[in-house]
């Protein structure tokens, strides 16, 4: 009996092995590309610091908020843009064919930046306000006071007399954004073009003290678009007519110097710097190094940091107690401030650290 049973418990036993070794299989092909592939596709973003994956507890859930977002943030965005267009002898009616340039409210007295289609920077300034109208959300044309011609930029800053009524943008720096924030760009066509900041500081290179702007690097592909608004409503870059995305670090400065002094100012230190506190080290420091461009010096000749005795190699480490660090960029500090403004410099040479006091000049370009 013990026998004739024995083949029967054998084959019992070889199907309870089978069944859960293919079990155990299935199981963990299931939770490898099923569970971990739902995770990949819904909950995980990409980090711009680590090029690692970081998991978003309701991923879904912020990216739907967002998009309930946009209808209002683009029609908000839109109600700050003004349409340029070229006068024509008896005309009283301009539609979309006549547009020569677009451009975004910035202050409340009236002064616009404008994007003309076409770069011309050798037409006058009082050419340009007497040959263009402007019109704004309210579809009103409006004659230009004043233009003035921004040759670090590329834009122009027009002036209009009244403004009542229309909706000012806010402009945000670069220090204030943060990888993976979204942005919408748009302009006064019905286009628009949705994409996430990556990183948004300056990364290696040496730069110039008055170049204040960042290539944010948004894909933009489209002309027809202007700017760029975080999901604050707050543009965060315009578009030139190269299809670059610039920061509107340079449009702030200016936007300043037009407040106070109703004309462009900039304000001159005259330096060529690389930012250490970006690079990765054991002993990370903080400051910028002054170092040569090219061709160009490190201190330019007659500058002010030239009257001071400042040299290349030379470590600046803050100004007026403002620490110069991966956040703090020179250049954007810089910028804060108008020509004919006293700073002061604090600078390390030879392990020795020094504060001089300098007056800044005025940016010519």
């Amino acid at each position: 009996m013990e026998d004739k049973n024995r083949p029967k418990i054998m084959k019992y036993l070889i199907i309870v092995m089978v069944t859960g070794v293919l079990s155990g299989f299935f199981g963990g092909w299931f939770f490898f590309y099923g569970i971990k592939g739902y995770l990949n596709s819904s909950s995980v973003v990409p980090n711009a610091y680590t090029n690692n994956n970081t998991i978003i507890r309701d991923a879904k859930k912020i990216v739907v908020e967002q998009s309930d977002r946009l209808p209002d943030l683009i029609t908000n965005a839109k109600s700050n843009l003004v349409g340029v267009y070229k006068k024509k002898p008896g005309e009283q009616i301009y539609n979309q064919a006549d547009l020569a340039g677009q451009g975004v409210v910035v202050t409340n007295d009236g002064w616009l930046i404008v994007r003309f289609d076409v770069k011309d920077n050798k037409v006058s300034e009082e050419t340009i306000k007497n040959t263009y109208l402007v019109a704004g959300a309210d579809r009103k044309i409006r004659n230009l006071s004043k233009a003035i011609f921004d040759g670090v930029s590329g834009f122009w800053f027009l002036k209009l007399d009244n403004v009542s009524g229309w909706n000012v943008a806010n402009l945000t720096a670069a220090k204030n954004l943060k990888p993976g924030e979204m942005v919408v760009s748009y302009g006064l066509g019905p286009k628009i073009s949705v994409n996430y900041l990556q990183d948004t500081n300056k990364t290696g290179g040496v730069y110039l003290s008055e170049n204040a702007s960042r290539n944010l690097n948004i894909p933009i592909g489209d002309k027809s678009l202007l700017a760029a608004v975080n999901l604050d409503g707050s543009i965060v870059a315009l578009i030139n007519n190269d299809g670059q995305s610039i920061s509107t670090d340079l449009m702030l400065s200016a936007q300043n110097s037009l407040l106070k002094e109703n004309l462009i100012k900039r304000a001159f230190l005259g330096v060529n710097y690389k930012n250490i506190s970006k690079e990765i080290s054991a002993h990370p420091r903080k400051g910028v190094i002054l170092s040569k461009k090219d061709k160009e010096p490190a201190v330019i000749t007659d500058s002010p940091a030239d009257s001071i005795g400042l040299k290349e190699g030379d470590l600046i480490l803050s100004i007026d107690d403002i620490e110069l660090n991966e956040t703090n960029d020179l250049a954007e500090v810089i910028a804060s401030y108008k020509s004919g403004d006293k700073i002061y410099i604090k600078y390390r040479r030879d392990n020795k650290d020094t504060t001089v006091e300098l007056t800044l000049g005025e940016y010519l370009r």
